[in-house]
């Protein structure tokens, strides 16, 4: 089957937002494996940071306009999220010296730094202070 390129265009439609992503595999997926009435899922992390130096690792999961993981639609990454935080927490038990320091919600009023106030676990953060954090 040939894949056409798609891609999204922001689903909020906020005027002047030229956020696009690709859509190929996502609708590759969603035409070829069973779908959520069977009880089948798939997800996309955003981000997972590491450092093999100090032995740190962490989940970033980003959000633009403000978006939020309390809607329905986010039901199974919400879920998935907390399973994968309860495996992540055994690491240090698993691999000697690594800290998993977590899955964290960095959320944008706009779509980035540049257009609005960016939340870090729901709280206000500076691009500065962001930087600071996620420098593991």
């Amino acid at each position: 089957m040939e894949m056409k390129e798609r891609k999204m265009k922001c689903r909020l439609g906020t005027k002047g937002c030229t956020h696009e992503r690709q859509l190929a595999f996502s609708d590759w997926i969603r035409n070829n494996l069973p779908d959520q009435s069977t009880g089948f899922m798939a997800l996309d992390i955003d981000h997972v940071l590491f450092n093999f130096k100090t032995k740190k690792l962490l989940i970033i999961e980003t959000k633009t306009h403000k978006a939020t993981l309390n809607a329905n639609v986010e039901f199974a990454q919400r879920e998935f999220l907390l399973m994968i935080r309860k495996v992540f927490m055994q690491l240090p038990k698993i691999i000697d010296g690594w800290e998993f320091m977590d899955i964290h919600l960095i959320q944008f009023d706009g779509y980035d730094f540049n257009t609005g106030q960016c939340y870090f676990d729901e709280e206000p953060i500076t691009e500065t202070e962001l930087i600071k954090k996620l420098s593991i």
